[in-house]
């Protein structure tokens, strides 16, 4: 959110650090979403992108919002994948079991034998 309105108003990373008093690296972590602002970096961005407050705190929380979504969005995938993975791991040591038992028991039956 932070890029896209700096990039419309021409600025780069440096001029929006500079206009904004904030330090380059801070004002890269927070369009990164790496950082969520203070109110005081927020009213120093918004003096410096010539914007209302009100306007870029919203903007600001409804970025942060999705990146939580997202990141829940993130987990959930991981966790179905694992789900998955550890389903299908079930699913061939169920299949060899299946496939060795006979020749497993046939075997044992052959040891018991020949100790009679």
């Amino acid at each position: 959110m932070l890029r896209v309105t700096r990039e419309a108003r021409g600025m780069s990373r440096r001029d929006l650090a500079e206009a904004s008093g904030l330090s380059y690296p801070y004002v890269s972590e927070l369009e990164t979403g790496a950082k969520y602002p203070s109110d005081r970096a927020l009213h120093n961005l918004a003096s410096a992108l010539d914007m209302d407050f009100v306007e870029l705190e919203a903007r600001a929380r409804s970025s942060e919002s999705e990146a939580a979504v997202g990141s829940a969005v993130d987990s959930l995938q991981a966790a179905a994948t694992a789900a998955a993975d550890r389903d299908l791991e079930d699913a061939i040591v169920n299949q060899v079991i299946d496939q060795l038992e006979p020749i497993i028991r046939a075997a044992v039956r052959a040891a018991l034998e020949r100790q009679k």
